[in-house]
């Protein structure tokens, strides 16, 4: 453990984070008696959940481009891939139970964060395709309204003409 802990401030020289903190966070991942395969990964989130700054910071920093990467393999738009990747800063990190307290170094952090923010991405891409099929719709029931020749009511007749300008 120790030899692991030198090796992940070696790695991490702007995260601090305690052995004794270290040392709790594989026990209550349960790897007592061997170390994880990323054990530098799991220093650097643990940190991150403790608030260390420089954590956050060495995250993005080290991580983004791959990050970015599997974003764009859902959809290669640069709107897209940046208001993504801010979903994916705010999973990770904010809330009661911050994604990235879930990692538990049994593979490489950035793998596992390329798969949460493919998924992430995915769920995104299928919420705007509800919305843009939503819109549609919309648009085809209010079309069909203002185009309607037989509303003839003063309160149909008045939106018909306040909606005509939207699907000229």
């Amino acid at each position: 453990r120790v030899a692991a802990y030198e090796a992940a401030l070696k790695r991490w020289p702007a995260v601090v984070l305690p052995f004794e903190a270290f040392c709790l966070h594989l026990d209550t991942l349960g790897w007592q008696d061997q170390l994880p395969p990323d054990a530098s990964g799991l220093y650097l989130c643990r940190a991150c959940m403790l608030g260390s700054e420089g954590a956050w910071l060495a995250i993005d920093r080290e991580f983004q481009e791959p990050i970015r990467a599997a974003i764009r393999r859902v959809d290669t738009s640069a709107e897209f891939v940046d208001e993504t990747l801010q979903l994916v800063r705010h999973r990770l990190l904010a809330g009661d139970s911050p994604k990235i307290g879930t990692y538990r170094g049994g593979g490489m952090l950035v793998a596992w964060l390329r798969v949460l923010a493919r998924r992430i991405a995915i769920d995104e891409a299928k919420a705007r395709g509800r919305h843009r099929q939503k819109a549609a719709d919309l648009a085809v029931r209010l079309e069909a309204f203002v185009g309607h020749p037989k509303a003839t009511a003063p309160e149909q007749v008045l939106l018909r003409n306040r909606y005509a300008s939207m699907v000229s």
